[in-house]
């Protein structure tokens, strides 16, 4: 039987998710290539080496294999044990991967088992070449400028700078290790180079962690087809690190800024909120509340690397704005009586007139007063941010236009852009947090967000606050392990139902035991949370497979209805317990 890629794979068993297969992380290698790039694919399971049946198996599995082991992109995906048979457990009978995934187990797959008695044998193992490339800089007057450079087949070539961008510039920096990036230079900025143009062009979004993750044309010598060094593309970066100094606490002090090996700091000629709101962002401080200049956090020493600087209050790092060349200005009569500083206040963020607390207006606390959002740009990126933060799953709806009713007081965010892989909304692009009232915006637009907080039941009890605890999941009814399950975990359970205070927490199915998956393999909260989902627990699957069964279906009793029954029950399954 082929499997197309093209049709649905109605007889998956399991999707599994993340790195970590029955609590255990797959390793993976390849083996008998003549690099550690290339190979026969083998994966580590239960602690044993296992190949990968070669069904299905195309170049978006080998991508997402090579982008795994950090080997650059795929450039075949043979089949057919082209490496050599492996030995030992056939682990997996076939793999899907779309080819973004970062690791294999985010692709789809059957239940982790030797195939082989199910017909796969060693003479169909996959396997993966990938590109190893290395890159560098090169003619810049440091390591971390230059022109591209890529070293292909044992030769360094170049990149023509057809389609070359900020975004492809930030890759070559992640991978080297530059900081950000500032410049994407054309044109041979940096001096034609010589031998071959590796790349006819190269299309970034910014993200990848290698170039050999963009999209591109086959790597040949593009010399042949007319192009010529005087387009070889270039890069400028920055490893400037920053640092608030002699403030109060971490988020507030003097701008210090490192060059050279040397802190040193920022002159306030131009320095606004707007300069003080990057370097919050760069930091993980939330938003910039003051910039104070005139050295109000003391004059600092040593060189003014930064004469003057120009943000638009958006940019991720400092050295992403404008700004003259970097070296001491002293020299040109600037004193540290005008260090610059800034104070920045990390954002507080809450969901408002929903049915419950993952749902509603969102709201920003910023200065000591609640605010709104402005749906302006607002979208799945955003509330998916705002979930994160909140604890509450992944974001189901964003909806605008004040869909849960118009707030008071500031609009503190005109607007916000999230790539929606943020852990926090500070982590953002956003301009200056203010009151944007006098801009014409009003709380008509007030932004909201609808996160997937889990539905929760009691079953099997003597009423509806107590007994079995169930969730929904994926539209079906599982239980909840008792591995840890404590009062701190029932309380939780009971609040999200409106049931009052927790007064028992029984465990070992004292209330029944249940059918179907097991959602929670445990679940561990502090009590203090307003759902399961704020709590801390690993990815829900069925976990029944690693040994739980439903012997072990924890429960809860919640004193809002019939709290002497409550205690009655406790004491009956204690005498029950000791006999």
């Amino acid at each position: 039987m082929v499997l197309s890629r093209h049709l649905s794979f109605q007889g998956l068993c399991v999707l599994l998710l993340g790195t970590v297969v029955g609590g255990q992380a797959l390793e993976l290698r390849l083996i008998n290539g003549d690099h550690s790039c290339e190979g026969r694919v083998e994966v580590k399971h239960q602690g044993k080496w296992g190949t990968v049946n070669d069904l299905n198996w195309s170049m978006e599995e080998a991508h997402v294999v090579c982008r795994q082991l950090r080997c650059g992109a795929a450039v075949d995906a043979p089949k057919g044990s082209k490496f050599g048979p492996g030995i030992g457990p056939v682990w997996f009978r076939y793999i899907y991967c779309k080819g973004q995934e970062s690791v294999i187990t985010e692709c789809s797959y059957p239940p982790l088992k030797d195939h082989r008695t199910e017909g796969s044998s060693h003479n169909k193992d996959a396997g993966a070449i990938c590109s190893a490339r290395e890159v560098r800089l090169k003619d810049g007057a440091h390591s971390c400028e230059g022109r591209v450079e890529v070293k292909h087949q044992g030769k360094w070539g170049t990149v023509n700078d057809q389609n070359w961008s900020l975004e492809a510039a930030a890759v070559v920096c992640r991978e080297l290790k530059c900081g950000a990036a500032i410049n994407a230079s054309r044109g041979a900025h940096f001096g034609p180079g010589i031998g071959p143009i590796w790349f006819q062009y190269i299309y970034c979004n910014g993200t990848e962690s290698s170039l050999m993750e963009c999209s591109y044309p086959p790597l040949k010598n593009y010399l042949s087809e007319g192009l010529s060094h005087d387009g070889d593309a270039g890069a400028v970066y920055s490893a400037l690190e920053v640092r608030l100094k002699d403030g109060g606490h971490r988020c507030e002090g003097r701008v210090e800024v490192k060059h050279q090996g040397e802190w040193d700091t920022v002159n306030d000629h131009s320095w606004s909120l707007e300069e003080a709101q990057v370097v919050c962002r760069q930091l993980g401080c939330g938003a910039a509340i003051d910039a104070p200049g005139g050295a109000y956090f003391g004059p600092g020493i040593g060189p003014i690397w930064f004469h003057s600087t120009n943000c638009k209050g958006t940019e991720s790092v400092l050295t992403v704005c404008g700004y003259p060349s970097l070296k001491d200005h002293r020299p040109e009569g600037l004193s540290h009586d005008q260090d610059a500083g800034a104070v920045c206040s990390d954002l507080e963020l809450r969901l408002m007139d929903g049915d419950h607390p993952c749902e509603g207006r969102v709201e920003v606390k910023h200065q000591g007063a609640w605010g709104t959002v402005n749906d302006y740009n607002w979208n799945m990126e955003e509330a998916h941010v705002v979930c994160r933060q909140l604890r509450c799953g992944a974001a189901v709806h964003a909806p605008k236009g004040s869909k849960f009713g118009p707030g008071i007081g500031p609009i503190w965010f005109h607007y916000i852009y999230c790539k929606g892989q943020e852990s926090a909304i500070n982590e953002c692009s956003y301009p200056v947090v203010m009151d944007h009232h006098p801009e014409g915006h009003s709380h008509n637009k007030d932004a909201g967000a609808v996160c997937s907080a889990l539905e929760v039941r009691l079953k099997d009890g003597a009423h509806h606050c107590e007994g079995r605890v169930e969730v929904k999941h994926q539209g079906e009814w599982g239980t909840v392990n008792d591995q840890n399950w404590s009062l701190e975990e029932a309380q939780v359970v009971c609040r999200q139902l409106k049931c009052g205070a927790a007064t028992d927490a029984p465990r070992g199915a004292y209330l029944g035991s249940g059918t179907g998956p097991i959602w929670f393999q445990y679940i561990y909260c502090n009590g203090t949370e307003s759902l399961p989902t704020q709590c801390s627990y690993p990815p829900l699957k069925d976990h029944r497979p690693e040994g739980l069964s439903h012997d072990g279906d924890a429960g809860a009793v919640c004193s809002d209805h019939n709290v002497a029954a409550g205690f009655i029950r406790a004491g009956e399954r204690a005498r029950k317990l000791w006999r």
